[in-house]
């Protein structure tokens, strides 16, 4: 079912693709829905105009926005994406770095049809699904995701919407009843102050789960990866380390702790109903990437057909110690350009009991520090053998200017 839709997909954009407007085109539309960039700058915009009319109301709506966006992200790019773990149809991204997440559904998709979704009012309607539309067939005209991908990313994206937008209507009605006047209006904005800045810390806490920000790794699909990881490897030490995160649970009861604050009225302990099933379904998976690694831990033993079946993934992951007499001891990350010497990329850096997921390039590796890295069999290879080079070498295929 799936392949004849994506074949008709291909069918459909292969055409377009010759035209360099179009990919022009497509290539902007793709770059604005990065990170949800678009949206996040629209709802930027309306806070900006609305604020002078009703300010409560203006907060109210962009902290449902941040936290709409913020907890799809967590359902999609790791709940969905970790799950299926679809192949992209292409193996590079147009700029050549490797891929972030898997393909099913397209996490573009889904924050765009959330937004619309969430925004939209009136006349606004035609633009945001406009934007919302462009931005989604941008993906397929790229070639980095499948017709299918996309349209399950709008589906479960639009669904986000609806949720955020019955919490945003459940304030129309957060005075108390006998109130009229300027009582009630009162009464109404210390309502959506209180709602807004409870949507704000829900969206910051969901994007230290998902990753979303910044293209970090999400502690949810790190334990995902450790988990196989520790699996195919059937390494104990790797299970241990998958312990040491479920520190998920802290971000989950605070997620809870935030809803029940934020529920006053029956109207607002509906609109929070979905959210707990979403920070349900967030411990489930965590629950489920320990219960993996008891495989090892508990000596379980392990299926040869299904270590076989692991042992062919084109992508594996594990973790790599910076030893004191290392060259890539107390050397910013950047420096030793890792995916170009070895194609291992950094997922996570464990320093001591603290984690490092939001992985740029200036972290300076200490003595002691483990990294956590992910790519094919052959680089892990590359990366052992290019570990044990005494500080100062050069990196492989790279010559020093004499």
């Amino acid at each position: 079912m799936l392949d004849s839709v994506d074949r008709f997909g291909e069918r459909t954009v292969a055409p377009w693709r010759l035209r360099p407007a179009v990919d022009l085109a497509a290539t902007y539309a793709s770059w604005a829905g990065e990170g949800a960039a678009i949206w996040f700058g629209w709802g930027a915009l309306r806070l900006a105009i609305d604020q002078r009319i009703e300010p409560g109301s203006a907060w109210v709506t962009a902290g449902g926005l941040a936290a709409t966006l913020g907890l799809e992200s967590a359902a999609v790019n790791v709940g969905l994406k970790g799950l299926v773990r679809r192949p992209r149809p292409v193996a590079q991204a147009r700029s050549g770095r490797d891929f972030r997440t898997t393909s099913f559904p397209s996490g573009h998709a889904a924050s765009s049809f959330a937004a619309a979704t969430f925004l939209g009012r009136g006349g606004e309607w035609a633009p945001l699904l406009g934007v919302a539309v462009t931005v989604t067939t941008s993906r397929v005209v790229l070639g980095v995701h499948h017709l299918s991908d996309v349209v399950a990313g709008a589906v479960g994206g639009g669904g986000f919407g609806l949720l955020g937008r019955s919490g945003d209507r459940s304030l129309d009605q957060a005075a108390p009843s006998g109130l009229t006047g300027p009582g009630a209006r009162q009464s109404s904005v210390q309502a959506q102050r209180r709602t807004g800045s409870v949507t704000r810390r829900l969206w910051t806490i969901a994007h230290a789960a998902s990753g979303h920000a910044g293209g970090g790794q999400g502690q949810l699909e790190l334990m995902i990866d450790l988990a196989y990881a520790a699996v195919v490897l059937n390494d104990p030490g790797m299970a241990d380390e998958v312990a040491h995160l479920e520190h998920m649970n802290d971000l989950v009861q605070s997620m809870r702790e935030v809803c029940i604050l934020a529920c006053r009225r029956s109207t607002e302990a509906e609109s929070m109903a979905s959210v707990l099933q979403v920070i349900s379904a967030i411990e489930g998976i965590a629950n489920a990437a320990i219960d993996i690694t008891r495989i090892v831990t508990h000596r379980l033993g392990i299926p040869p057909e299904l270590i076989a079946d692991l042992s062919n993934a084109e992508e594996v992951s594990h973790r790599v110690w910076v030893r004191d007499n290392s060259h890539m001891a107390r050397r910013p990350l950047a420096a030793l350009e890792l995916p170009v010497a070895t194609g291992m990329r950094v997922m996570a850096i464990r320093r001591d009991r603290s984690w490092i997921t939001d992985i740029g390039g200036d972290e300076i590796l200490l003595p002691g520090d483990v990294l956590f890295v992910h790519g094919s069999p052959a680089g892990l290879v590359r990366l052992y053998d290019w570990r044990r080079r005494p500080p100062g070498a050069a990196r492989p295929g790279k010559r020093r200017v004499r």
